[in-house]
């Protein structure tokens, strides 16, 4: 199976970025979980892009999102020509989605 190319969004990566400063400082037991579990994503996303639930958006078309089930984190996603684009890597507990802009 061909594995996609992948890129994040600049809000994307500053997202993840801070998720993992966070996830290292304060979870002391476990501090690569987040890395972990995120580079588990990007596996999954890349191989088999279709994997993840489609999410509803007004303004960007197929949107796809992975649950990162242990820390609890989404990865949006949307397949393009040239491969997958991460738009968001959001928290799941935060009662609402994230805002999407388009790449």
């Amino acid at each position: 199976m061909r594995r996609l190319r992948s890129r994040f969004t600049p809000e994307a990566v500053k997202q993840a970025a801070a998720v993992d400063a966070w996830w290292r400082e304060n979870r002391k037991s476990s501090p690569e979980l987040f890395a972990v579990e995120l580079n588990a994503a990007m596996e999954l996303i890349t191989r088999a892009p279709a994997s993840g639930q489609r999410y509803p958006s007004d303004v960007l078309e197929g949107i796809r999102r992975v649950v990162m089930q242990r820390t609890r984190f989404h990865v949006y996603y949307v397949v393009r020509d040239e491969g997958i684009v991460i738009v968001a890597v959001w928290s799941a507990v935060r009662g609402h989605g994230p805002v999407i802009t388009p790449p």
